[in-house]
């Protein structure tokens, strides 16, 4: 199967990727946003609590429960898919 690649990684990660943060959306929102503005438009803490006009602090404590929440998901996944691998 060819794999299309960007910057050196393979479009399933993305994929993957724009899943687990859909699934965090559906959790809490905002830290999801606060992902695709820091993640995908590259904002720094400021840029993003500026664009969703709340507190720096408040962009941070959002940004560092996603991260938590996305590698727990995307962790989850991966461990999935060794498993049907290994089947």
């Amino acid at each position: 199967m060819n794999r299309t690649t960007i910057d050196g990684e393979d479009s399933d990660s993305f994929v993957v990727l724009d899943e687990a943060i859909r699934r965090l959306s559906e959790h809490d929102d905002r830290a999801a946003e606060v992902v695709r503005l820091r993640f995908f438009a590259g904002l720094d803490i400021e840029q993003t609590a500026e664009v969703l006009e709340v507190s720096p602090m408040t962009v941070k404590r959002e940004w560092k429960f996603a991260r938590v929440w996305l590698y727990g998901a995307l962790k989850d996944e991966s461990d999935r898919n060794e498993s049907g691998a290994a089947s």
